[in-house]
């Protein structure tokens, strides 16, 4: 025991002096990719199919045309829905960003959900019409506008500090308004679908195709969001193939390499920016400081080469 606190001693000072950017990591608590399951890729907050199932939950084509990897089928009364309550309620800020292909331009509907239907406790996060629809019972706000049968980039911000709350299409801001009175009721987070009824059976079930939403505790900025738009999730990139395993994943603090042949790695935040530089030593280092979430370590050896990528959860 005293051997392995030694260790990991040393690779928190190692990680102090190595550290070349690491100010805040990204605050993703929820990411699903729809890569034909409804797993979510932090493994927090897996979804289950509501009780009531009406339509077929299948998987098609995503935003980049790969097979099996966005979700589909949902019926006015369908959702799918957390165990348990999620970890965004009240004022609490928040980021929610999604691609999304809708079959139609009418109608109110759901892409995520939280709340209950009450003045200011319900959250929906979706589509109206052609455009961006973001409310909370009692104010709502709709803009942009995009075309049924295409993949749009969609997101909300909203930063309790100052009560902001904006809209993004496809990287642009389309919508800003300001409200102060925000106060979300803790529930099961929802996708597909909203709480627009208090009682069942939902009414706003998403009518086309969803791929990778995911949610942030903090309101990104512009450029951020930008970033999501316009940059693949850093984790859907190709990978180098490696010939060592790394372990255990997803990680609490100690991280392990079974090549001595790393020298070095850089940790990137699932956003693609850089946070750490780190030395491997005795193929190991530490991820003690690292905020919860989805992380890639690329791996490169004594020449500062890279011989792998490797995406990391850090739970």
């Amino acid at each position: 025991m005293k051997k392995i606190t030694l260790l990991k001693a040393a690779l928190f000072v190692a990680s102090i002096f190595t550290v070349t950017s690491y100010t805040r990591a990204q605050t993703l608590i929820a990411h699903y990719t729809f890569d034909n399951t409804l797993n979510d890729e932090t493994g927090n907050w897996n979804l289950n199919q509501s009780a009531d199932f009406a339509g077929t939950l299948s998987y098609v084509s995503g935003k980049d045309g790969t097979e099996n990897t966005a979700v589909t089928g949902f019926s006015g009364p369908d959702y799918l829905e957390t165990a348990t309550n999620f970890s965004i309620s009240g004022n609490d800020s928040r980021t929610m960003a999604a691609w999304i292909n809708t079959d139609a331009t009418s109608a109110t509907v759901g892409v995520v959900g939280l709340g209950e239907g009450a003045s200011k406790k319900k959250w929906t996060f979706g589509r109206s019409g052609d455009k961006i629809r973001i409310e909370i019972q009692g104010s709502g706000m709709s803009a942009g506008a995009f075309t049924a049968g295409t993949w749009n980039h969609i997101a909300v911000t909203y930063n309790s500090s100052d009560g902001k709350v904006t809209l993004y299409l496809n990287g642009d801001l389309v919508g800003e308004n300001t409200w102060t009175d925000v106060n979300t009721t803790a529930t099961p987070l929802r996708i597909g679908n909203d709480y627009n009824n208090n009682t069942p059976p939902q009414s706003r079930g998403f009518n086309g195709a969803i791929d990778d939403i995911q949610i942030y505790s903090d309101a990104l900025t512009a450029t951020q969001i930008s970033t999501l738009y316009n940059t693949p999730i850093l984790s859907n990139e190709k990978f180098v193939a490696k010939t060592f395993a790394t372990y255990p994943n997803p990680v609490s603090d100690v991280l392990n390499f079974t090549s001595s042949d790393i020298n070095s790695v850089d940790v990137y935040n699932i956003l693609g920016a850089k946070v750490a530089t780190l030395k491997v030593i005795n193929k190991s280092i530490n991820f003690d400081t690292f905020n919860k979430g989805i992380y890639i370590v690329d791996c490169k050896n004594t020449n500062g080469v890279s011989i792998s990528k490797i995406k990391i959860v850090k739970k």
